[in-house]
């Protein structure tokens, strides 16, 4: 199936790496656990005492989609299908023990459905990742032992439910069958039958890997704390094996995303002035090397950030905090560094799409681009060669007759190449 494409000549955009994440009103002092956008404006967040907002203006304002839940109910993941269709998952106590959780809504949070019974063992729930509005998977754990879910009919029914080794934090697949899970001890979890069966593969972590994040079937990256110092590692074989990267030293490391195989952003903490403040690194050389990108000005801890494009994005964390950038962290926007012989690493949005997706990026002088988009078996779905001349450019490129599911693009001018994803899902 063919995609098509339409190249637009633009204002040149460079950004320079100063920080700028300025500050949300959650209007909580709750501690925030999970942040997810469908776009620009509409999103929703969740964290510990039952809390679950929606903004429909890019965070700006938040209103109420309480569960009706018990007070006490703890939100540590929030995943939006659309603007109707909402998963969260994490923890209630019951009586006199910490139990699995979850709230569904497809309304868009004016009404929420809560299990009607809890059972007997201890347990969490902590993260929840859709593919598509049909594929699904959570992961957690149910006492003794770790628990992976699946769903194959969207936000309203779960068809798997296995016993997995290690306790799971986080889980990400990039099609149907290749997925991972991030779990204790330091071990990253491999599938590539749906979630059925898993490869355990050790990293070399000792402790708890809180986030993990593939960018395609092969690199992928995975944050967590050994000791309590923050680490980040890094796959290029899938998963199989893990080393550890350069970054600023961090207490702990709660999530990860990556734009495209270069640009990154992890979040956490770190102890600056004998206190524990919230921190954001950044990479833009695919993870190799991080540097600070924002440190928090009060006692606070980072726990999720979410970014719908190379350029939006949103972090919260503990005590309500809410952050959001709107140009990846930096400060500014400037012509191109004639001083410079590179290209601007490629950025894809809106990310996930369901219509059109817009591919970005610069040229330093007049090249033979060719753009290549692949779907996840790795069989070419478009094409293009054109002549351009130097500046700034981008594709549009109509995703409206792909299937939903995960495409990959690579560009070429001259010498230089970049990649990035594509989501689409309806």
């Amino acid at each position: 199936m063919k995609a098509t494409f339409t190249f637009v000549l633009l204002i040149s955009l460079s950004i320079q790496a100063s920080a700028q994440w300025l500050p949300l009103n959650s209007g909580t002092d709750s501690h925030l656990r999970s942040v997810h956008f469908i776009d620009e404006d509409n999103g929703w967040v969740a964290g510990m005492d039952n809390y679950i907002k929606s903004t429909y203006n890019g965070g700006e304002t938040w209103m109420n989609t309480s569960t009706h839940g018990w007070s006490t109910d703890r939100w540590y993941s929030i995943f939006a299908i659309n603007s109707e269709e909402i998963y969260a998952c994490g923890s209630t106590f019951n009586y006199d023990r910490w139990q699995t959780n979850y709230a569904r809504t497809d309304n868009g949070g004016s009404s929420w459905t809560l299990p009607t019974s809890w059972g007997n063992a201890y347990g969490s729930v902590k993260e929840v990742f859709f593919l598509n509005a049909d594929l699904g998977w959570k992961v957690g754990f149910n006492t003794p032992s770790g628990r992976l879910w699946r769903t194959t009919e969207g936000i309203n029914g779960w068809d798997l439910y296995i016993r997995v080794d290690h306790n799971p934090y986080s889980v990400y697949f990039i099609d149907e069958n290749i997925g991972w899970i991030s779990c204790t001890d330091g071990y990253v979890l491999t599938s590539t039958d749906g979630g059925e069966t898993w490869i355990e593969n050790a990293t070399g972590v000792t402790e708890t890997l809180n986030s993990i994040f593939f960018i395609n079937s092969s690199t992928g990256w995975a944050v967590g704390d050994d000791s309590d110092i923050g680490v980040i590692i890094k796959s290029t074989d899938g998963g199989t094996t893990w080393s550890q990267v350069n970054h600023p030293a961090t207490m702990s490391l709660y999530s990860v995303q990556f734009v495209n195989a270069n640009i990154g952003w992890t979040c956490g903490s770190k102890l600056d002035s004998g206190e524990e403040r919230g921190v954001i690194l950044y990479t833009n050389d695919g993870g190799e090397n991080w540097t600070e990108q924002y440190v928090c000005d009060q006692l606070s801890t980072l726990f999720s950030l979410f970014f719908i494009d190379g350029l939006t994005g949103w972090a919260v964390g503990y005590d309500g905090i809410m952050l959001k950038t709107t140009n990846a962290g930096g400060t500014s926007f400037e012509g191109i560094d004639e001083t410079s012989d590179k290209y601007l690493t490629s950025i894809s949005f809106p990310n996930p799409s369901s219509t059109t997706t817009t591919i970005k990026y610069i040229l330093k002088q007049p090249e033979t681009v060719a753009i290549t988009v692949f779907n996840h078996l790795g069989n070419e779905v478009e094409f293009i060669k054109q002549e351009q001349t130097s500046g700034n450019q981008q594709v549009v490129c109509n995703v409206e007759k792909l299937a939903s599911g995960i495409y990959f693009y690579k560009l070429v001018a001259g010498e230089y190449t970049s990649s990035g994803k594509i989501v689409v899902s309806r």
